[in-house]
């Protein structure tokens, strides 16, 4: 299970095919339409890609659009963003053909980066499109956001979307994915793409194939739902459970939650319940649960969306 967290960064690098900006261009291509192409371009290629990872983040490929859809259209409203819809729908067009390892690996295609806007570091942002550097940093309980600059290699960060291309987010500093023969670890994730073995990052082995169990490393398809069985050595899938259901971490199996949902397992227990997220409006915690389901924010104890063009 320990690639899991680095394939979550992934996805949440997909966030920036949402926020692709550029000069403007085709006035004849909606916002609604940009946004519609890009979301469903977002999730098509996370399915793709890291389908196990879509289920436990949103149990169904119409929850993925509708989520990414999110305040899309305001973004090409804020103040002094560089987001426009032409921007959008080429970066929709692009991401359809990028690589796997690029996508889940922070290094999305040119257009789908993000342009400076007009925001100097400091100033209040929503989007990260706004800021001259490139990042609207988000601390947590806050609705808007600072004007900031990407994190470079041991940089500070909060989350990955905080890190430059390529890097993810571990321990509050920036790192490079490991690549194909590189060390491996907790604290040392390997490109999703990959799986980590024996403390080195190699390809990932398939279901069924012999494996050999340590603690925070998975040598199988973690983005297809497999690891590696403590006891029986195998790769085998994990199972998993719906918001409502009971959740496991133990040595005879692995129930993951679907539909952010938080698995709650107590100390020196194997199996808990899997909390559903709180839906849009309703209370939050970050601590203890419920959390929020992405793009909304726990603000004030409440799940938030936040319009962009409101961070003035």
């Amino acid at each position: 299970m320990g690639q899991r967290n680095a394939l979550l960064s992934g996805l949440a690098c997909s966030v920036v095919i949402l926020a692709c900006s550029g000069e403007s261009g085709d006035a004849s291509i909606s916002p609604e339409t940009a946004c519609n192409d890009a979301a469903s371009a977002i999730c098509d290629k996370v399915e793709e890609c890291a389908p196990f990872i879509s289920t436990a983040v949103f149990a169904d490929r119409a929850t993925c659009v509708a989520r990414f859809k999110i305040n899309c259209v305001s973004s090409f409203s804020a103040n002094g963003t560089s987001a426009t819809p032409t921007r959008a729908a080429q970066c929709a067009r692009d991401a359809r053909s990028a690589t796997c390892e690029d996508l889940v690996g922070r290094m999305p295609p040119e257009t789908c980066r993000t342009l400076p806007g007009a925001l100097e570091d400091g100033a209040v942002c929503g989007h990260d499109a706004q800021c001259k550097n490139k990042l609207c940093r988000l601390a947590q309980g806050s609705a808007c956001g600072a004007c900031s600059a990407l994190g470079a290699a041991g940089g500070a960060c909060e989350r990955p979307d905080d890190c430059d291309h390529g890097l993810t987010c571990v321990d509050q500093r920036c790192i490079a994915y490991g690549k194909s023969g590189n060390a491996c670890g907790a604290k040392a994730p390997c490109l999703p793409t990959l799986g980590c073995n024996d403390g080195i990052c190699a390809a990932p082995l398939a279901a069924g194939a012999r494996c050999t169990f340590r603690l925070n490393q998975n040598p199988c398809e973690a983005a297809k739902g497999f690891y590696c069985h403590p006891k029986d050595g195998v790769c085998v899938a994990i199972g998993t459970a719906a918001p409502g259901g009971q959740c496991e971490l133990s040595l005879e199996r692995v129930t993951a939650c679907t539909g952010g949902a938080e698995c709650k397992i107590a100390s020196g227990a194997t199996t808990g319940p899997c909390v559903a997220p709180a839906a849009d409006g309703a209370p939050c915690n970050d601590g203890e649960g419920p959390k929020c389901l992405g793009p909304a924010r726990c603000t004030s104890g409440v799940c938030t969306v936040v319009d962009p063009a409101s961070c003035k």
